[in-house]
């Protein structure tokens, strides 16, 4: 969906929507807790490379790239859809 097409989020708004919050939701748990098997963040990692991006673009915007929980008071305007 993103790969090649210049896009940053998901339904090409000017910033992250619904489906955004929805697709990091997964992708920063697989690829940021330290599961005893990391079989399932290499695969995303090495088949889906623009989901990674997607999900360091989303921790830059909503917390200046740390993805701490201890700073989730981070303040965003979401696009409405």
């Amino acid at each position: 969906m993103l790969a090649g097409s210049g896009r940053e989020w998901f339904t090409g708004a000017a910033g992250p929507g619904l489906l955004d919050a929805a697709v990091f939701a997964y992708t920063h748990l697989l690829l940021a807790l330290p599961w005893g098997d990391r079989s399932l963040a290499e695969a995303l990692a090495a088949e889906a490379p623009a989901l990674v991006d997607h999900r360091d673009r989303m921790l830059e915007r909503l917390w200046g790239g740390g993805g701490g929980a201890e700073d989730c008071g981070a303040s965003v305007e979401w696009e409405k859809i």
